[in-house]
């Protein structure tokens, strides 16, 4: 589990000038992509009335590839990759995904 994994929502300073706290005006979750990795989109894909995915670099690096923030602003989850247990985390979370496309 990554240490971010708990905690509050760590307002990060995206380089598209915005901060992560400005996009929880949906009420859904979040699912912040720094690396822009299509295998993360596709997952969220399964997610999409429950989750708005943000993809956008820090302004200040991190170590990380991605968090996924509650819409209470606690960090649920956060990898390097979704293979550390993103599908897991969204269904805890956010109950049972869609059905795959195809």
């Amino acid at each position: 589990m990554h240490p971010l994994t708990g905690a509050v929502d760590p307002d990060i300073e995206l380089t598209d000038g915005t901060r992560l706290s400005e996009h929880f005006a949906t009420g859904t979750g979040i699912l912040l992509d720094l690396t822009d990795s299509a295998e993360l989109r596709a997952i969220a894909a399964r997610w999409p009335d429950r989750l708005t995915v943000v993809t956008a670099k820090a302004a200040q690096p991190r170590e990380l590839s991605a968090l996924l923030i509650r819409p209470d602003g606690i960090v649920a989850w956060a990898g390097d990759t979704a293979a550390d247990g993103l599908p897991e985390a969204l269904s805890r979370w956010f109950g049972t995904p869609l059905p795959a496309a195809g």
